[in-house]
């Protein structure tokens, strides 16, 4: 957290129950587990998850504030 690269990250991450997440820290996610198990088309879904990536996140050092309301990183497989 003392080092902010926001302005560079290329990542999203996919949570264990299928939500897509533009930013660790942010709220924003995709669902993308009931749309894949009724055969439909993804690539849509991305596309909007990467256009509503956010250009960095608010996490506060020594607080919750900003998490996206994560407890922990193993809610998102990290």
């Amino acid at each position: 957290m003392s080092h902010n690269y926001c302005a560079s990250c290329n990542r999203m991450r996919l949570t264990a129950d299928g939500q897509l997440r533009p930013c660790l820290f942010g709220s924003a996610q995709t669902n993308l587990r009931d749309p894949l198990r009724r055969g439909e088309p993804i690539e849509p879904l991305i596309r909007h998850t990467l256009r509503i990536k956010p250009e960095r996140h608010w996490l506060e050092q020594g607080s919750d504030a900003g998490s996206g309301g994560l407890l922990a990183l193993s809610q998102v497989g990290g």
